[in-house]
């Protein structure tokens, strides 16, 4: 048995048995069961004090992790309190619950989705919506994010050719004159040689 082990054993052979006699040519004292225990103290605050900077260490290290990206269905369960069957049967209902799988088969589930998860908690547990109430309200604010896309500011760029204008402005929905389709035409194939030489 290594140095460590035979520590260990010395230490419970003094705090468990009797005093064993030492070879020291003084005659033998027998101790008192107050000095047993301040000896037995004596023994445990070094392994106690070896053990300090251990745990703590190993605190910094947890405190020092990284985050964590995904999470099992089991963590998801916890952190949620929600059943697993629960988080199941949702991914069913609710389209924008699609969690990831990983090579196992087994579910795992991004901060996206765990947020996801607690926006349809609060709807369905603590406002008291149905599955569909709930769904129409999630589909608006899905909605609502989504802004519009702005017209694009009209810029007139020099190297474009202008299209003539000499004949009268059509209207969206009715029929072009023969001479306008060919005036385009006509634009176009300058317009394309204009590209094609730049």
């Amino acid at each position: 048995m290594g140095v460590q082990g035979e520590f260990f054993e010395i230490a419970s052979e003094r705090l468990f048995t009797d005093p064993v006699p030492v070879a020291t040519g003084e005659p033998e004292v027998e101790k008192e069961p107050e000095s047993i225990e301040k000896e037995a103290d004596s023994i445990e605050q070094p392994i106690e004090e070896a053990a300090k900077p251990v745990h703590s260490a190993r605190r910094t290290m947890k405190d020092l992790s990284i985050p964590k990206l995904y999470y099992s269905i089991s963590e998801v369960s916890r952190l949620t309190a929600l059943e697993p069957y629960v988080l199941r049967y949702w991914e069913t209902e609710f389209e924008e619950l699609r969690p990831q799988k990983n090579r196992a088969g087994n579910r795992i589930y991004s901060n996206r989705d765990i947020k996801f998860i607690l926006r349809i908690k609060e709807l369905l547990r603590e406002k008291r919506y149905t599955i569909e109430g709930a769904k129409a309200i999630l589909r608006n604010e899905r909605v609502s994010e989504i802004k519009p896309l702005e017209e694009p500011a009209t810029i007139e760029d020099p190297a474009q050719i202008p299209l003539p204008t000499d004949s009268k402005p059509t209207v969206p929905g009715t029929m072009l004159t023969l001479e306008e389709i060919r005036t385009m035409k006509s634009a176009l194939i300058e317009l394309k040689r204009a590209f094609m030489r730049a």
